[in-house]
């Protein structure tokens, strides 16, 4: 059955893209809809005014296009842009009309699900000024108008819907708590979180200063007390995504990017007082330093290096020791990343092989493929061959089909193994020979080239 537009829109964390797509009713869904939002206005729209004709037709013609099976996508979007112009204009015509926020709402809807947010906007700028004298129809207005302005900064990403945005954001919550003040909603208070959530996500974005991740972190703070209070999420919240794990790891992470590591830690910690989580904090460490920092970055070291001392292992801290001995390689700090990788092959083994269990069985990449070549490249550049081809076989016996490094591998071992023979047959027969000075200046070529292959290759992986 063919569906028409209404105004609610879905969206959970961090998926912008399924937000944008609108929620559908049938014709019937819809009149319920508008008689919960817009009270009264079903009753105004039987007045015999130009508005209320207009949207009596489009709502016949929502009923005769969702009849239309093989009515095609590109019709359908002509459709909605055809009566999103005749909306737009008869409300414009008649401002006095008692049916105007009839045809309005109804535009909302249109340029919603065609991505017209820009339309959508002014429509509930309208709205808003059409409702003041009812409270609760314009929280529900300016609630959409929040989540209309993230959708549109979403498509544009400029600094201008950004702060449009987060203005938006900032009146929606603001008239929701003054609401609840005198009138205690569970519908409205998970609007609250929500809303937060989305404030908070828009504040720690690309274009976040210090001053906005700060504000993020008290974003992602309040509706964890306020989700705590409301307990179990019944209405709208309901299956976003956004609970508490997920909203500690959203404050973590703000606190994190913007410099304050004391606390992103102390509020990573409190994951463990959660019932259960999805995945272990020190993953959601890892998570955060690689979003916040370049693999280089003092700061990731000094973030993780923080954690690592304080907080209790887990089954995923060997993973976020591979990403500090990563950024000690990357800072060329050797010394540090040859015996964090050591510590990592002899003392973490059960725990890489259980993170990279799928990788080891496929026999290609993964955390512990990362610590062999590592160590392969620290061994083989400082002269210590005999380590290297070790790591090197060790290696080959178990990623034989990590494609362009498995072959890397096996070039190396062959010509380890021809660089063996040739030093056998030179201490058998000593003589003047130049090819072993010659394959020795070959292997450390070969070093560097495979060091510029894991580094590129790692790379590819992130």
């Amino acid at each position: 059955m063919e569906e028409i537009p209404v105004l609610c829109l879905t969206s959970g964390p961090r998926d912008d893209r399924r937000a944008m797509t609108v929620g559908l009713a049938s014709r019937a869904s819809l009149a319920v809809l508008l008689v919960l939002s817009c009270p009264g206005l079903l009753a105004l729209a039987a007045e015999p005014d130009a508005v209320s004709a207009v949207v009596g037709a489009y709502r016949e013609s929502a009923a005769s296009i969702r009849a239309k099976k093989e009515t095609t996508p590109e019709q359908k979007a002509q459709w909605r842009q055809d009566w999103l112009q005749r909306l737009l204009t008869v409300a414009s015509e008649h401002p006095e009309s008692p049916s105007r926020a009839l045809a309005l709402s109804d535009v909302v809807g249109l340029a919603n699900s065609s991505g017209n947010f820009e339309v959508s906007r002014q429509a509930l700028r309208e709205l808003v000024d059409l409702s003041k004298e009812d409270p609760g129809r314009q929280v529900r207005w300016l609630t959409e108008m929040g989540e209309v302005a993230k959708l549109r900064y979403r498509q544009t990403n400029s600094k201008e819907d950004r702060k449009a945005c987060l203005d938006a954001l900032e009146k929606a919550n603001e008239a929701i708590r003054k609401r609840l003040e005198t009138e205690p909603d569970g519908r409205l208070r998970e609007q609250l979180v929500l809303n937060l959530a989305w404030l908070g996500e828009v504040q720690e974005d690309a274009l976040a200063e210090k001053e906005d991740l700060k504000k993020a972190a008290a974003a992602f703070q309040e509706s964890q007390r306020l989700l705590k209070d409301h307990g179990e999420p019944q209405f709208r919240l309901k299956g976003t995504g956004y609970d508490a794990e997920c909203l500690t790891v959203s404050q973590g992470y703000a606190l994190t990017k913007g410099g304050d590591f004391d606390g992103a830690r102390k509020a990573l910690r409190s994951l463990s007082n959660l019932p259960q989580t999805r995945q272990p904090a020190s993953l959601y460490v890892k998570l955060s330093a690689e979003r916040a920092f370049r693999l280089n970055d003092p700061r990731l070291r000094e973030f993780v290096e923080g954690w690592l001392k304080e907080a209790p292992e887990d089954s995923h801290t060997a993973a976020l020791k591979c990403l500090l001995a990563q950024s000690y390689m990357a800072a060329r700090e050797y010394d540090k990343a040859k015996a964090l990788y050591e510590e990592l092959n002899s003392k973490y083994l059960e725990a890489l092989f259980k993170i990279d269990e799928k990788a080891i069985a496929a026999g290609s990449g993964g955390y512990y493929a990362d610590v062999l070549l590592s160590l392969r490249s620290i061994y083989l550049s400082t002269g210590d061959t005999a380590r290297g081809e070790e790591v090197n076989k060790k290696y080959l016996a178990i990623y034989k089909n990590d494609r362009e490094m498995a072959k890397d591998a096996e070039s190396l071992q062959k010509y380890l193994d021809e660089k063996k023979e040739l030093d056998t047959l030179a201490l058998e027969e000593p003589k003047p020979h130049a090819r072993p000075f010659g394959l020795l200046f070959g292997l450390l070529f070969l070093v560097v080239i495979l060091v510029t292959v894991i580094v590129k290759t790692r790379e590819k992986r992130k």
